[in-house]
């Protein structure tokens, strides 16, 4: 079933390459994908639907490729929203969207601030490493969706870096003013 899908998300992937202000309807992804409409029907309840999959499936895909560097993750997921033919469809994104990427983000930075307050010798309880992870992640969620208002992920690779640097000066603030340690220490 999951191909059948991807033939109709290929198509409106096609339709919007071809003309990005042509008005796509179910008739016209259905032509494209080489189906009926009710087909399209079948698998999905309207384009909406259709691109909340492809937005879900997309970002499962990203995710699971991505390993367990979070970093590797939001260089992947901007990488993917700068792809001309998915930035419309990336901006429908849904919350549900938002919400499987904090998912998976959120334990990879739980991980890494572990680590870091490890090898520096650093306790903190799990509620504040949960705090810090949980704040970063809405942070970079914040900072994708920024993006595409501003279409800026045209410089994804620049966006991504800056991005990763500005989530690390957080984590190290943050692990800094949870354990009573100032830059000055």
């Amino acid at each position: 079933m999951d191909t059948t899908k991807e033939i109709f998300a290929e198509a409106l992937r096609r339709l919007k390459l071809r003309d990005p202000n042509a008005r796509i309807t179910v008739k016209k992804i259905a032509e494209e994908a080489g189906f009926d409409r009710h087909t399209f029907y079948y698998h999905f309840s309207s384009i909406d639907d259709l691109i909340s999959w492809i937005m879900d499936s997309k970002l499962i895909s990203i995710l699971d490729a991505s390993g367990v560097a979070w970093e590797n993750t939001i260089h992947s997921i901007i990488s993917f929203f700068s792809d001309d033919s998915w930035i419309e469809i990336a901006q429908r994104g849904s919350d549900e969207t938002y919400r499987m990427m904090i998912e998976k983000i959120t334990p990879l930075l739980i991980s890494d601030i572990k680590a870091k307050c490890m090898a520096e010798g650093i306790r903190l309880s799990d509620d504040d490493i949960n705090l810090i992870a949980s704040s970063a992640t809405w942070g970079i969620a914040g900072a994708f969706n920024r993006c595409l208002e501003m279409n800026a992920s045209k410089r994804g690779e620049l966006m991504a870096d800056q991005l990763v640097l500005v989530i690390r000066h957080y984590i190290d603030d943050a692990v800094a003013v949870f354990s009573g340690k100032t830059k000055e220490d």
